[in-house]
């Protein structure tokens, strides 16, 4: 699910980042808030509409148990270490849509915030009528990131799933495209800009 662009629905709310830096100066921070929420509420019908449409009209609301992973989409990739790049900036699974909207509210905003024009892309399991934990699909997808990366963990994780080791099934096991979102992108979607923070500590965590 590509090109979510809460610069877009603050547009369309007559709004941008310019706009609410100033809001924040001069008003309370429960004003903020309101014109956050009004904002984020906007993107997730988008989002519920799309689920939507891409799943038979499944509600995303009702995926009380999945995994999730949040990118970043147009022509840029995360720069991470030793040449390896990625779309990806963050792996996650519990209430799914609860858990975006929490995020959309709080410091997912401020990432999209300091990255501006760049939309966000959200990969979905509904895990719902699987046999395979939440937690242990989330970890899989991390130990392949940091697998593919050198060591690194997404941009905006911190932690692993478990902090202990848990029985995983082999990767033969899982449906194929199990790890699609790591996947390298192809042809037209591969992506001519690689960007990277001054910082990676001042956003590593922000979403555990």
């Amino acid at each position: 699910m590509n090109g979510y662009s809460i610069e877009s629905h603050l547009k369309a709310a007559g709004l941008s980042f310019d706009a609410l830096d100033i809001v924040e100066k001069t008003f309370k921070v429960n004003g903020v808030q309101k014109l956050r929420g009004k904002v984020v509420g906007r993107l997730g019908s988008e989002l519920r509409r799309e689920y939507a449409n891409q799943n038979g009209e499944k509600d995303i609301n009702a995926v009380s148990t999945g995994c999730y992973c949040i990118g970043i989409g147009g022509e840029y990739q995360i720069r991470y270490s030793d040449g390896f790049a990625s779309r990806v900036v963050y792996i996650g699974s519990g209430n799914v849509y609860g858990r975006l909207k929490s995020h959309l509210k709080d410091k997912l905003f401020d990432f999209a915030h300091a990255m501006r024009g760049i939309p966000l892309t959200f990969h979905i399991a509904d895990l719902r009528e699987s046999k395979l934990d939440h937690k242990n699909l989330e970890q899989m997808l991390l130990d392949k990131f940091k697998s593919n990366s050198g060591g690194s963990l997404p941009l905006l994780n911190k932690n692993n799933a478990v902090n202990k080791a848990m029985d995983s099934p082999s990767e033969s096991k899982l449906k194929a495209g199990w790890d699609k979102p790591l996947h390298k992108d192809k042809g037209k979607q591969v992506a001519k800009w690689l960007i990277e923070p001054r910082n990676f500590d001042e956003w590593k965590g922000i979403l555990d």
